[in-house]
């Protein structure tokens, strides 16, 4: 089966391409097809589900331990590890550039303590004090899992948000901020085969431009079904 590009416009663009930065529609509109957390959150059943972690278990009021899920891989090939979770929501990367606490993630992540390695696939999360919200923050905005390996290498935040590396299922090919953002299926994702080829963000120049944009792709939609019939 052929698989389609997707386009969206956007009324505007993230300001950065790192999930802890900031928290606004633009950002969230992207993040969540770059990068993963470690447990998701079903707003329509109102319960936590398993994402990169594949199971969890608390150990007391302030800590839980998770067991990442095998054979997952980043877009540059590397596989998951408790390494980069550490990385992840650790200081040198939850707290933004030069730890200076310039990070939206801190809305709900503050309570963070550590991150404990127990073995490659085990990690212990512990808060400060009792946290009965501890799997919900996991699920947040900004908790997002980054390559570890990636990140590093690139040496600063300004290189690193030029092309950041996640596990989602589509990895960014290429942006210029205010113009476009254009994303590629990331084929060797654990989910299986993403549905688009690539996804394309694009601010329509106008109003009336988004609005004839939509309804251009309405009667090509139309056409297509009475040609079926």
């Amino acid at each position: 089966m052929t698989r389609r590009r997707l386009k969206v416009g956007m009324s505007g663009f993230p300001r950065s391409l790192d999930p802890v930065i900031a928290t606004d529609t633009a950002i969230r509109r992207t993040m969540p097809q770059l990068f993963e957390t470690l447990i998701t959150f079903d707003h329509a059943h109102d319960g936590a589900r398993a994402g990169l972690a594949e199971r969890w278990e608390r150990n007391n009021a302030q800590s839980l331990r998770l067991f990442l899920r095998k054979g997952v891989a980043f877009h540059d090939g590397t596989s998951l590890r408790a390494e980069d979770v550490d990385l992840s929501l650790g200081p040198d990367h939850l707290l933004g550039p030069g730890r200076s606490g310039m990070s939206e993630a801190l809305q709900s992540l503050d309570r963070l303590e550590k991150v404990e390695m127990v073995d490659p696939f085990t990690v212990i999360v512990h808060a400060k004090g009792g946290d009965a919200l501890l799997e919900q923050r996991l699920a947040a905005w900004g908790s997002e899992i980054v390559s570890q390996r990636a990140f590093v290498a690139t040496g600063s935040w300004e290189l690193w948000t030029t092309a950041p590396v996640g596990s989602g299922p589509y990895k960014l090919v290429d942006h210029k901020l205010d113009i476009r953002v254009s994303l590629a299926a990331h084929d060797s994702y654990w989910g299986g085969r993403p549905p688009f080829d690539s996804i394309g963000y694009r601010i329509p120049p106008e109003l009336s431009a988004r609005v004839n944009g939509l309804l251009a792709r309405e009667r090509t939609r139309k056409r297509d079904v009475l040609s079926d019939t």
